[in-house]
């Protein structure tokens, strides 16, 4: 059920980023809805299988936004693993 759950945030959250982020702007910023929601994800269960589903959101990110595959991904990756360890 909890990685369901984790599914379901990530694609929602992806959806988000990619279709609605252009009109949530403030102050002319893009936010990060993916980052975010990871980050709420793994400071709440910290789990080595939610650093590895936020490298796979952040290549679709890189892959949907501007097919450089690894900007988004190992910054996710890099953020996660970095959360993780500060979690505990």
């Amino acid at each position: 059920m909890k990685y369901l759950f984790w599914g379901l945030t990530g694609l929602i959250s992806l959806w988000v980023e990619m279709v609605l982020n252009n009109y949530l702007r403030i102050a002319d910023l893009k936010i990060n809805l993916v980052l975010i929601s990871t980050l709420i994800l793994t400071l709440r269960w910290p789990s080595a299988v939610l650093i590895f589903y936020g490298l796979l959101l952040g290549l679709m990110c890189d892959a949907l936004s501007h097919s450089m595959l690894g900007v988004y991904g190992i910054s996710l990756f890099s953020t996660l693993i970095l959360a993780r360890w500060i979690g505990r």
